[in-house]
């Protein structure tokens, strides 16, 4: 609709953070320190998706939130496993292959099977790249 993601789908998105982690046993602060810094590692890769001419970029689209935010609950499950803080310099370490991704690849899906979709795409791609947090998560999400 040229316009981001509407606040209802942002936080709709996050249902996966809370239910599938320790997510939702941190204290709120926590768990706003964790989301303000996986989402400034996501705005520090992609500046160019938070500027004016945003409305281009698949990022801010319900597609892109969603797939992101899944993506968030496996990298704090990641951090967890590792023992390390999910500070927004930690998030870039897991994250920063994904500046190569190919964000037209998911334009075109559609609804919670794209969405599922485009997040096996972001996992397969950071794996491919080295994460090799992201091939265990891989083989734990089903096809």
């Amino acid at each position: 609709m040229g316009k981001p993601t509407q606040l209802t789908s942002f936080v709709t998105s996050l249902e996966e953070l809370f239910l599938h982690t320790d997510f939702a046993k941190d204290e709120i602060v926590e768990q706003y320190r964790f989301l303000k810094a996986y989402w400034e590692a996501i705005r520090a890769l992609f500046p160019y998706a938070f500027g004016p001419r945003y409305r281009r970029y698949i990022i801010l689209k319900a597609i892109g939130v969603y797939s992101l935010n899944m993506l968030a609950a496996d990298l704090y499950r990641w951090c967890a496993a590792k023992r390390i803080k999910p500070t927004s310099e930690n998030t870039l370490e897991f994250l920063r292959h994904l500046k190569s991704f190919d964000w037209d690849v998911i334009r075109s899906f559609g609804g919670f099977k794209g969405v599922k979709e485009a997040h096996r795409l972001l996992l397969k791609h950071l794996a491919k790249n080295g994460v090799t947090e992201a091939i265990q998560s891989l083989r734990e999400t089903p096809t």
